[in-house]
């Protein structure tokens, strides 16, 4: 509706300048807005804003800066356009008990960014070529900048490399797999709760008449599990010994080793989680709320492998991290039963606790 009223009021060749949702530029609903913007607008540039750059306001859209001109007529060429993703403006309008110091830090990096787009713009507007450039030809369909200036993980290939790794789809290495498991309506379960730091937890427990999901599933020990909802926010784990009752939903993918793969399973759930694997997902996917991580998008995951006893000691070095925090529960465990004959933590205090307690 308001690029329709803003279509009216510009003459030809005149010049928009307008903040837009995200979602507008790469939802499948919107693809006739999408539309109509080609059909009556040149795309000069598109600005990525930070997801926090509202916040302030209240607003957690993620938004861009969307600088188009009125076409003079139909057959008025798409040229290459301007993308950039900023980090640091809007950002900079922080909290009122912020730290002097910190506010200004914040100020000074969104200058310092805008300065970096005014002079990327203008070379761009001089005809240069510079890694902002986007060919019209990327226009055809999404309009938002993580879309139109992708990242992949396998851009790394050459440090990759240098290091003795090798590239490889990630379908070529595991396969996932569904044991489907058929519930017992008097038998208490327990569900998989897996954590953003990467573990595998007991999560909520249910009679098997209280569970409503229509299709249940267990893993085995060194099996890859993937929060198909949470990857994003790198809730991946590698099944422990100890955890084959536990039931999963259709909202997990696993992942098993392909027999014959000399690979190490946490080796590959640490390369999951880095940065760069994420920032692929989240390029990929559509949308500005939750991102789905599936076996369609997985499979085609490029992962760097090194070699056998390298990844073993990566491997090794994570498996001796889980056990130092399942003795760090054991050790805290073990303090509070010496504690409890004092009812410091017993259901009267507890209860007073729950009655004194203020607001958040």
């Amino acid at each position: 509706m308001f690029l329709e009223r803003y279509w009216n009021l510009l003459e030809e060749g005149g010049r928009l300048l307008t903040v837009i949702d995200d979602s507008v530029l790469s939802g499948k609903k919107y693809n006739f807005v999408r539309d109509f913007i080609r059909e009556k607008f040149v795309i000069r540039g598109i600005v990525s804003l930070h997801g926090d750059a509202f916040r302030r306001a209240g607003a957690r859209a993620k938004t861009s800066v969307l600088y188009l001109t009125r076409r003079t007529n139909d057959s008025e060429t798409q040229p290459s356009i301007f993308v950039y993703e900023s980090l640091f403006i809007g950002r900079d309008d922080v909290v009122p008990r912020t730290p002097p110091s910190v506010a200004e830090k914040a100020r000074q990096a969104a200058v310092d960014e805008i300065g970096e787009i005014r002079a990327a713009f203008d070379q761009y507007m001089q005809g240069k070529k510079g890694p902002w450039l986007v060919p019209p030809d990327r226009l055809g369909g999404r309009l938002d900048a993580k879309f139109l200036r992708p990242w992949s993980a396998g851009q790394l290939e050459p440090q990759w490399k240098a290091a003795g790794a090798t590239a490889e789809r990630l379908e070529e290495l595991v396969e996932p797999v569904e044991e489907e498991i058929k519930l017992d309506p008097d038998t208490y379960y327990d569900f998989l709760r897996v954590t953003y730091e990467g573990y595998s937890e007991r999560g909520e427990r249910r009679l098997g008449r209280e569970v409503g999901y229509n299709r249940l599933f267990t893993a085995k020990p060194d099996d890859i599990v993937v929060s198909n909802i949470s990857a994003v926010y790198r809730a991946i784990c590698v099944m422990p010994p100890g955890m084959e009752d536990v039931l999963l939903s259709s909202e997990f993918t696993v992942l098993r080793l392909k027999p014959g793969v000399k690979a190490d399973p946490m080796y590959l759930w640490s390369v999951l989680r880095t940065a760069a694997v994420i920032a692929e997902w989240l390029s990929g996917a559509s949308g500005v709320g939750r991102h789905r991580v599936d076996w369609e998008l997985l499979r085609s995951q490029q992962v760097p492998l090194l070699p056998l006893p390298q990844q073993k000691k990566i491997g090794k070095y994570y498996r001796q991290a889980l056990e130092f925090q399942a003795k760090i529960k054991e050790f805290r465990d073990s303090a509070g039963s010496e504690l409890a004959s004092l009812e410091l933590e017993g259901e009267e205090a507890r209860d007073r606790l729950a009655r004194a307690k203020p607001p958040r």
